[in-house]
């Protein structure tokens, strides 16, 4: 789940996660990586030498 990476708008993804009644397992904050970056702007993963480690594109994450 992408935020903006501010401490309002993380504060507000939380308020939004509880109030959907969702309870996340793991919550984790993390700058976006060069293949999330690369993801986010050609809209597919690479595949050089990283087979079946691609992520979804995010600022911050949440894993259920």
């Amino acid at each position: 789940m992408a935020t903006d990476g501010s401490v309002g708008h993380v504060r507000s993804v939380l308020s939004a996660v509880e109030a959907a009644g969702i309870a996340p397992e793991h919550w984790e904050v993390r700058a976006p990586s060069l293949d999330d970056v690369f993801l986010t702007l050609t809209g597919h993963a690479g595949t050089a030498g990283r087979a079946g480690q691609d992520r979804p594109a995010t600022t911050t994450g949440v894993a259920a």
